[in-house]
């Protein structure tokens, strides 16, 4: 329908605002924050998998409310302790660290925070290798540079026992 793409935004608003905002979620939608967490743990796989397709949009409003909900949703997890499964990560991890090489700095930073946090509820090492396996694979020169910069913080942040130096260091260099 000619509304689909304003629908869509609506609905990743929504999304966003009961996984920002306890206070809302309760007054608004009346479901306790804590049961709506539960919801958000429960459903994440179908979240990152509708996120992932949303990341293929050209409309700035949808992407940054993507980013907000990848944020807000990786700040549940990690407030719930929750880890992202292999299954998830191999989902949503290459087509989000994709968006590190778009154009407008702005966006490259909010994924870059997002990359950041998400070694709470992931492991260091595996997105190590993910970033890794983007810089050898990306046809974007940014996306490539981006990713760099992000394993040099990984290392700065983590050591050296994140990587395989074998495996890694050739690569990088």
């Amino acid at each position: 329908s000619q509304y689909a793409e304003r629908d869509r935004l609506n609905g990743l608003s929504i999304l966003s605002e009961c996984l920002g905002s306890p206070e809302l979620c309760a007054s608004k939608y009346n479901i306790d924050y804590a049961d709506m967490k539960k919801r958000y743990v429960a459903n994440l796989d179908l979240i990152l998998k509708y996120l992932t397709i949303r990341f293929f949009d050209t409309n700035t409003s949808m992407l940054i409310k993507c980013l907000d909900i990848t944020q807000n949703l990786v700040a549940v997890l990690d407030e719930e302790g929750v880890n992202l499964t292999e299954y998830e990560a191999v989902s949503f991890l290459p087509f989000l660290i994709n968006k590190v090489g778009d154009p407008k700095e702005v966006m490259r930073a909010r994924v870059r925070a997002i990359l950041n946090s998400l070694c709470r509820i992931y492991p260091p090492s595996k997105m190590f290798n993910w970033l890794l396996e983007s810089v050898a694979s990306s046809k974007n020169a940014k996306a490539r540079a981006e990713c760099l910069e992000e394993v040099g913080s990984l290392i700065q942040q983590k050591g050296v026992e994140i990587m395989l130096p074998n495996k890694a260091l050739p690569l990088i260099a």
